[in-house]
């Protein structure tokens, strides 16, 4: 009978060791990640940080509790080697996705080259995507209850010159019609003078009920994409996954996907 309960100690003992272990490198890794953040200016929302890590500070705290009360050791020895373990996982992984496939290069250019000239503020001549909404409601009398830019992204890959050919060939449904495009932002980027960007806005119009306005574009690059399937053949895993995978890690506050 004690035997039973000695071993089920020793397994909770280790049970709970290497989950501290494991906690202790996710908390050095998540330090180093934080202090490049900080270093390099890419902004810390201590908050939503400290919100998102509560479970695991909660574990930790457990963790120790448990090996307080068994009076054991909180480290050992062989802590290092996992660490040492993890940094080479951790490399191998980092060199696998050092590559840019197809669909990662034109959705970092759709983001780069595109979403980023027309979403934040510049703090000079561009005073944001949603501020530029707020003067095309001035201007046209309008509103729109969300003012992000909606990107739609089709399975199909298909893009419309116009999204009216979304509608459907039902008068009870509510159907799409384009509007005067937003105000233009001008930039100069890569030694084109005053290149032009312009985004589209809709209205939904619904039975008895006052039309919905909103900005609303196909992502380009699937566009594109499309074009390029049809020249040759690129696997799934080229083309849509690494688009979206990109666009919902760097996605900004008024994107909707």
């Amino acid at each position: 009978m004690f035997g039973k309960s000695e071993n089920m100690n020793e397994w909770l003992i280790s049970t709970v060791r290497y989950i501290l272990y494991m906690l202790y490198i996710k908390m050095i890794h998540g330090i180093c990640v934080l202090g490049y953040r900080i270093l390099h200016s890419r902004g810390f929302d201590r908050y939503n940080y400290i919100l998102r890590r509560k479970t695991y500070a909660l574990l930790f705290v457990v963790c120790i509790a448990v090996l307080k009360y068994f009076d054991e050791k909180f480290i050992e020895e062989e802590v290092v080697w996992l660490f040492i373990g993890y940094l080479v996982t951790l490399y191998l992984e980092m060199k696998e996705n050092s590559s840019v496939t197809y669909g990662v290069g034109m959705a970092c250019s759709f983001f780069e080259g595109y979403l980023a000239h027309i979403i934040p503020s510049d703090g000079a001549n561009f005073v944001g995507f949603e501020e530029n909404i707020n003067i095309y409601e001035a201007s046209q009398g309008v509103v729109f209850p969300v003012k992000k830019l909606f990107i739609i992204i089709t399975k199909s890959l298909y893009c419309p010159p116009d999204l009216k050919h979304f509608n459907k060939n039902n008068q009870r449904l509510p159907y799409l019609e384009a509007c005067q495009s937003l105000f233009e932002v001008e930039k100069d980027v890569a030694g084109a003078k005053g290149r032009t960007y312009r985004n589209s806005a809709y209205k939904i119009h619904r039975q008895n009920e006052p039309p919905v306005y909103l900005a609303a574009e196909c992502a380009t690059p699937l566009h594109t994409l499309h074009k390029a399937l049809e020249r040759r053949t690129l696997s799934e895993s080229e083309l849509i996954i690494p688009i979206i995978w990109y666009l919902l890690t760097t996605v900004h506050p008024c994107l909707i996907l």
